[in-house]
């Protein structure tokens, strides 16, 4: 095992000599959603009708679902299920979604409330939503501390682990807590060590099954650090990865069967690959190859049951989506993924059986905005691709959040008008 000095010697060794399939159908159906005083499914065009209105002894009409369909019959395997529905309506100010915790016959809806002009900064609203899509509560406020990044929301120790950029005084710090689904603190907030600024791209945190880790660059001098903790989210020691990051890609992980992954992207298009133990202890790290048109902008990670894993890359600000294959301490050639031809923000990747499921923001040339959804195998080739496009009267759609659920995926997103902005929910079905 290498020491700490000869592994970061190693890591700097590396930068020094690196530097030298088609849409699909949407719509199949709709669950019902109750959401009389906090909103409506959207674009449907339809009014609530009391008991009031109806005379006699005439029945009450049913707004029943479609008879649900086979995947097959469908026509693909990634479909609209329901939604979208409207969480809250023309909110004034930005208000991005920031998290989807799902429980076992429900999940809780998180997003950022709006600023009101007086501190402390905008807390967080939520709303328990049934697999049904029956909303059940709301909460207000999730919890209190300002936030300046979307997180990081990963399944914990126990719960689910949230790594976000904290606001402390005039301070953004790198700070973990545990919620359960029903977004109670199952810990105290964990400012990371060491203490650094991190307002400028969203950390990263996972659970490996011995500890966490958690990952992020400095917003000022650019190091790139790795801290590792126990269950109960105590340091046992942090690393400085790299002295000066100059990060295009904030860092994201995966975890495997024997190890985990991290990778990071910079501003001189080199993306390296930092191989973990499942204790946090850095076994290596290896250059991932872009073709040299490519530069490196969002990335996510996704771990393969054989030990491999699937770098996911979008080209910075341009069109265009790459794998590379990573097995045996080896990373492959990257290749195009096929009929990803949007230009992607922050990659969310979700892992579902026999593959993953990427969601992101998406925009094209002519200024369209919509929430993409690439549902790919463990090796990264496309089985699906589609999207959640935006009404007529949307301007664009934002920000999004997703999970997995069996075969079905909950997102999340922000979408925005002349006048405002809506927090939305829509299910996606046959994601297999």
């Amino acid at each position: 095992m290498r020491s700490e000095a000869g592994r970061l010697g190693l890591v700097l060794r590396v930068v020094l000599l690196a530097l030298g399939v088609v849409a699909l159908p949407a719509g199949c159906g709709r669950s019902p959603f109750d959401l009389d005083e906090l909103g409506s499914s959207a674009g449907s065009g339809s009014t609530s009708t009391s008991p009031d209105d109806h005379t006699g002894d005439a029945p009450l009409p049913l707004d029943l679902p479609p008879e649900a369909r086979g995947c097959e019959e469908q026509g693909g395997r990634l479909t609209q299920v329901g939604g979208p529905w409207v969480l809250q309506s023309h909110i004034p100010d930005y208000a991005p979604a920031y998290a989807l915790l799902p429980g076992d016959d429900e999940m809780l809806a998180i997003w950022r409330g709006p600023f009101d002009g007086s501190n402390p900064m905008p807390n967080f609203l939520g709303a328990h939503v049934g697999y049904d899509g029956q909303l059940r509560s709301m909460t207000a406020p999730v919890w209190e501390r300002p936030v300046t990044q979307e997180p990081a929301v990963h399944r914990g120790a126990e719960g689910w682990i949230i790594t976000y950029c904290g606001r402390f005084g005039a301070e953004d710090e790198v700070t973990s807590q545990v919620l359960d689904a029903q977004g109670v603190s199952l810990s105290a907030e964990v400012v990371r060590e060491p203490p650094s600024s991190c307002g400028a791209a969203r950390p990263e945190g996972v659970w490996t099954g011995e500890v966490y880790l958690f990952t992020w660059t400095d917003n000022s001098t650019h190091q790139l650090f790795l801290d590792v903790a126990d269950a109960q989210l105590t340091s046992l020691g942090a690393l400085e990865l790299l002295p000066d990051g100059n990060l295009s890609s904030p860092p994201r992980i995966a975890v495997g069967p024997t190890g985990a992954l991290l990778a990071a992207g910079f501003t001189n298009d080199l993306v390296l690959a930092f191989e973990l133990g499942l204790d946090g202890k850095l076994l290596d790290v290896n250059p991932v190859q872009l073709p040299p048109e490519v530069r490196p902008g969002p990335l996510a990670v996704g771990a393969r049951q054989d030990g491999g894993y699937a770098i996911f890359t979008a080209h910075r600000n341009e069109p265009g989506l790459y794998v590379t294959r990573f097995e045996g301490g080896v990373a492959g050639e990257a290749t195009r993924v096929e009929g990803a031809d949007a230009r992607y923000g922050d990659l969310l990747l979700l892992h579902r059986a026999g593959g993953y499921l990427l969601v992101a923001e998406a925009n094209d040339e002519r200024g369209a905005t919509w929430i993409g959804l690439i549902a790919t195998d463990e090796r990264g080739v496309p089985t699906a691709i589609d999207g959640l496009t935006a009404e007529s009267d949307s301007l664009f759609q934002a920000q999004p959040a997703a999970v997995m659920h069996g075969e079905d995926a909950w997102v999340l997103y922000l979408a925005g008008f002349d006048d405002g902005f809506d927090v939305r929910l829509a299910q996606v079905g046959c994601v297999r």
